[in-house]
């Protein structure tokens, strides 16, 4: 994992505005409740979100995005594995995947978390979301009724108020334009960013990735080299190719194709 660049879309914010500080980043996503996590396909969606779910599990006291205070049980929900051709799909999918919050103790575990506002959902690829039925989104419907404004109406439909927790949903830009969550856009503890790359960490990634070829492949290691391998790329012709090189996803398999063709070939 490298940090990503980031901007700002919350209506909340004034203007737009470039992030590429980590500190500055965790100062944001302290401050809400609720994040959209947009970008295009490879830029880091869903290995931000297990990053940041991870620092919880291993060592709440550095997850500096969150509020001190905060004692959170972290839940990871890829939303391509949840059942979109029936109401409420997401609290089908805690109460039947999610063995801790299986059968009746298992649901009291949830409200009693829920209420105390201890739990911490990651709803990873809304992009990727199922349709059986039509067009008919059971998906963004229960997201409406969870972040309903004011919380109240939400306890109307359920009995167990997620409202009050901490909720992060992920998408890529254009499928969340075309089927929009409202609560997501509407509110002061809500914040859209936009992942837009690696930019200036691409020395860094391929130094990490080339570290691990390095450690299982000791002929490859004289053959393998971060600056020269990013130069070569930025001298090419296709700029393609150069934007390409700023998703992590597309990085990591060029440095993959690069690094398994030196090490076969034993040449740079």
């Amino acid at each position: 994992y490298v940090e990503t660049e980031s901007k700002i879309l919350a209506s909340s914010v004034k203007h737009s505005f470039t992030l590429t500080h980590p500190s500055s980043l965790d100062h944001i996503l302290s401050q809400h409740d609720r994040v959209l996590l947009l970008g295009d396909a490879g830029m880091g969606k869903t290995t931000f979100e297990r990053f940041c779910l991870l620092q919880v599990l291993i060592s709440p006291g550095t997850a500096a995005f969150l509020p001190s205070a905060d004692r959170v049980i972290p839940i990871f929900i890829p939303l391509k594995a949840v059942d979109n051709s029936q109401p409420q799909p997401i609290m089908r999918y805690l109460a039947t995947c999610i063995p801790f919050f299986s059968g009746v103790r298992g649901k009291q575990r949830l409200r009693s978390l829920a209420i105390t506002h201890a739990l911490f959902l990651c709803l990873d690829g809304y992009d990727e979301i199922s349709f059986s039925r039509g067009d008919q989104n059971f998906v963004r419907e229960e997201l409406e009724v969870i972040l309903a404004v004011p919380t109240y109406r939400a306890a109307e439909h359920q009995d167990i108020p997620l409202a009050g927790c901490r909720i992060w949903m992920s998408s890529r830009r254009e499928f969340f334009d075309a089927n929009p969550v409202y609560s997501f856009r509407n509110g002061v503890r809500v914040v859209s960013l936009q992942l837009m790359g690696v930019g200036n960490s691409r020395m860094r990634l391929i130094n990490r990735i080339f570290d691990r070829y390095k450690r299982y492949n000791e002929q490859s290691a004289s053959l393998l080299d971060a600056e020269y391998f990013l130069g070569w790329l930025d001298s090419s012709p296709d700029d393609e190719l150069i934007s390409l090189s700023h998703s992590p996803l597309f990085l990591t398999v060029f440095c993959y194709i690069y690094a398994t063709q030196a090490s076969r070939l034993r040449t740079h």
